[in-house]
Formats: structure tokens, sequence, C-alpha cells
């Protein structure tokens, strides 16, 4: 027989009924989180085609797609990401819709991990504001954020901030692509050595590159960010500077500064992220359970220019940090499990079930009408008690705990 009928393809797997119960909770805190703050939930498709990815902002190396044809033989992929097809729902969708918009999606998003195959599939909610450039946009993001890892349980934790701009400033005069990116690689590695040997190389001012070899050792706590304008004298690069101070002090209002620590040698995509951009890390684990940021050069991709932030959430990584504290919950049994004395499940069988599952208990049918394997099944499955409903609308009642049986009438039993 064929072997892999019995498996799931490398990086896939499935979610046993304990899992989907977790993420099913995990899911309605989130939701409910969102939906409080304004934020409409939207959905797109799981197939998109090739081309919405492959452009030059946001362009993921097509390697780590997973690709298909269409019937007229166009590339279609796994959405690789929910930000970008979201952006262009808005954009052909909701143009009739006023600024800013706030949107938030539950949905897996496909990569093929060629390094670690460990998963290829994830699951991922997220918040998107279209159209608000102002710094409380970015504080609203990453404020939610927060709030949302602290309701799900996961309270030991840190959102790193940095600040693209920053860094675009103290390099805007280098026009050497490859030079350009090879930087920005040692900035995000911390890589002093090939940084300096990097400057060598271009001409930009000497404060400048001054900049560049302190911006990775520039983390901490929020105190880190006081003091170092001296460090950077540029007009733009004090602008920048000025900005993480307003998203600071409008974090610290709300309470939240204890969850928030600064790293300006956090440079990510420079072609994608255009300001403020955020990871947030567990304790627990030594993974990202959250990231986004200001992404104003997306729309480009459109012929639009469209201010926008957001945010994705890890599902399964955050569900993984609720583990290992042990704060995951066991699907709950049915409270009842309802059979009759002939094996019909008759008229008043039926009243007393869905009169009970109108009052939120789990009601379950028998589907054996065995005795003995009737209240096997029970014990293994945690069902407490059994409706067993007799001849003359006569109902008996066994409570498995306290071994014990008494017997109602119906009218008694349901009014």
């Amino acid at each position: 027989m064929n072997e892999y009928i019995f498996k799931t393809p490398e990086g896939f797997n499935d979610l046993l009924y304990n899992e989907c119960y977790n993420r099913t909770e995990v899911e309605g805190i989130v939701r409910n989180i969102f939906n409080t703050h304004g934020y409409m939930e939207v959905d797109t498709p799981t197939l998109e085609y090739y081309d919405l990815f492959s452009c030059k902002i946001d362009a993921l190396p097509q390697e780590r797609m997973f690709k298909l044809f269409d019937l007229k033989g166009r590339i279609l992929v796994l959405r690789p990401d929910i930000t970008v097809p979201i952006m262009r729902m808005s954009i052909t969708k909701m143009e009739k819709l006023d600024y800013p918009i706030r949107l938030s999606y539950f949905g897996n998003v496909f990569r093929n991990d060629l390094k670690n195959l460990i998963n290829c599939e994830y699951r991922q909610a997220g918040i998107e504001i279209l159209g608000a450039a102002s710094i409380s946009a970015d504080a609203e993001i990453i404020g939610v954020t927060i709030e949302t890892l602290l309701k799900t349980g996961v309270e030991d934790f840190r959102i790193d901030i940095g600040q693209v701009k920053l860094f675009k400033a103290l390099t805007s005069s280098i026009y050497d692509e490859e030079l350009l990116n090879n930087i920005h690689e040692a900035v995000s590695n911390k890589d002093r050595y090939s940084i300096e040997k990097l400057l060598e190389q271009s001409d930009i001012p000497d404060e400048k590159k001054q900049g560049l070899l302190r911006l990775p050792w520039l983390f901490g706590t929020t105190e880190i960010i006081d003091g170092i304008e001296e460090y950077f004298t540029g007009s733009d690069e004090r602008k920048a500077l000025e900005e993480l101070k307003s998203l600071i002090n409008i974090l610290r209002y709300w309470g939240y500064e204890k969850y928030i620590s600064i790293d300006l040698g956090m440079v990510q995509s420079l072609n994608y992220y255009s300001g403020i951009i955020f990871r947030g890390y567990a304790t627990e684990c030594g993974f990202s359970i959250c990231w986004g940021g200001r992404y104003d050069y997306l729309s480009q991709n459109f012929d639009r220019n469209i201010s926008s932030a957001g945010c994705a959430l890890g599902i399964n990584r955050i569900i993984e940090v609720l583990g290992r504290k042990g704060s995951l919950k066991e699907m709950k049994s049915a409270d009842y499990l309802i059979t009759t004395w002939n094996g019909i499940l008759n008229d008043v069988a039926f009243k007393i079930s869905n009169n009970l599952r109108s009052k939120g208990f789990i009601v379950e049918n028998d589907l054996v009408y065995d005795d003995k394997k009737t209240l096997e099944y029970c014990k293994n499955r945690g069902i407490n008690k059994i409706i067993k409903v007799l001849d003359n609308d006569i109902v008996l009642i066994k409570d498995l705990v306290n071994d014990s049986e008494v017997k109602y009438s119906l009218s008694c039993l349901i009014g």
C-alpha cells in the first residue's frame, strides 16, 4: 500500500480536537479585541496570482512560494502573506470608504521554508490601518497588539521597537544598491567589523558613518532614546527620533511602557517598511510571536499612495507559548448523553436534548443503545450523566459521579 496516504506533506500538520479547541478559544479572544477597537474583519483567497507577490515592493523570493497553474496556464501561489492581498482588496473594492480604514483578518499563510520544514503553513491574525499617516496609528497598532497578548494569556513578553527612517536618513546618499543592502544586513546582524569595512567603500560624511556604527548597539529600555541626539545631527535623523519619542510617550500614557524596548539596529525589509517597526517575543520561546510596522510604500505596487500600518500575530506561536506555560485547556466533555428504552430517539428525547442545549449544555445522542457499552463509552469520554427516556414519558437520570439514579416525569423535567 502507498505509504504517503498515511502521511501529511513535510511542513504541514494535522490539528487534533484539543488543538482546534484552543485555537478557537484564542481566536475568539483576539476577534473580540479587534472588534471592540473598530476593526472590520475581511478574508482573502487562499490562492492568488503569483504577480501579486512578485512586485518590487515586498517581493518574496519565488522559491519560498508554493506555486501551481490554473487551467489557462497562469501561475498561482498559496498566499505567503495576507497584508498584500488586503491592500489589493482595499484598492479594488473599498475605494468608496472614507479613510482611515481599520481591517482585521484570520487566515493561513504558506511559505516554502527550505531550511526548516517543521512548518510551512502558519495561522495568523492581524490588523491593518489604511490611510493614516499619524504616529497615533502606529501607537494604536502596538497598543492593540499588547492588549491582545495580555488577554490571550501571554503575560511575560516584550515588544522591540525600531525606526527604519533613522537608517534611511543615515544612508540616504548611498546609491550603490548592493553596498546599501550589505550595510543593511551588517547592521541587522550587529556586525561591527563588516559595517566598518563596508563604510570604507562609501564617501558619506563621517558623522553619518559614526551614526551607523552606533546604531546596532542602541538597544534596551525606553530611556536609551534620551540623550542620543548628539549622535544624529541631520534634520531627517532628528525627525525620525522625535517620531519614535512621540510613540513611546503615547504608549507610556496607556500604561504599556513596561512591555516595550528599543532596538535601533532592527532594520527590516527596507523596500517594505517605511517607519516604525516592531517584533514581539515571549519569555517562554525564542521566536517572535508578533511583528509589524509602517508600510507606506506597499500601495505603490498598485499606483497609489496610501499610508498604512499593521501587525500580524502568530496564532500557532501564541498557542505554543500558552502550552509551555501550562495554560491550554482540555476540550470540554458532553454534560449529558441521552438514550431511550427502545433505541429510537423519539420526540420526548428530542425535546429534552433541545431544551438542555438551549441552556448551554452539551448533549450527545446515544448511537450504541447497549446499556453496558453506553456506560463504558460515557466513562471513557468523561460524560457524567445519562438521561434515559423510558415508556410513558418517564425519564431516568443516572449520575455516574454519585452512582445514583432518579426518575422524573417529562413535565417535571422540562415544564
